[in-house]
């Protein structure tokens, strides 16, 4: 996995629906992106991953890990997920200095 991250490709995508972008929409989301980005969320299963690639990154950045399996969660299930990890996230966009140790 490690070799897979150092090697890449790696890479984001967004995906938007059809039609003209709406500017004030598109500059609040980007503000958000940018105040969001120095967080990453991934499930426990990726905590070695996560931590290999920001070694290899020499990075050190803020993180959030929720319970492993996501995928097969209702849609209750996620958004309870998502409201439980909310103050920790906003926790890590606010935090001063390096990240506490996992």
């Amino acid at each position: 996995m490690q070799k897979k991250f150092a090697e890449g490709p790696v890479g984001t995508m967004f995906i938007r629906p059809n039609g003209l972008p709406m500017m004030p929409k598109h500059l609040l989301e980007w503000f958000a992106f940018c105040l969001v980005v120095g967080v990453f969320v991934a499930s426990t299963e990726f905590i070695d991953a996560a931590l290999a690639q920001a070694t290899t990154l020499g990075a050190d950045p803020a993180s959030v890990f929720v319970p492993h399996p996501i995928q097969d969660r209702t849609d209750d299930e996620l958004r309870a997920l998502a409201d439980a990890a909310v103050d920790e996230i906003l926790a890590a966009v606010t935090r001063v200095g390096p990240p506490p140790p996992t």
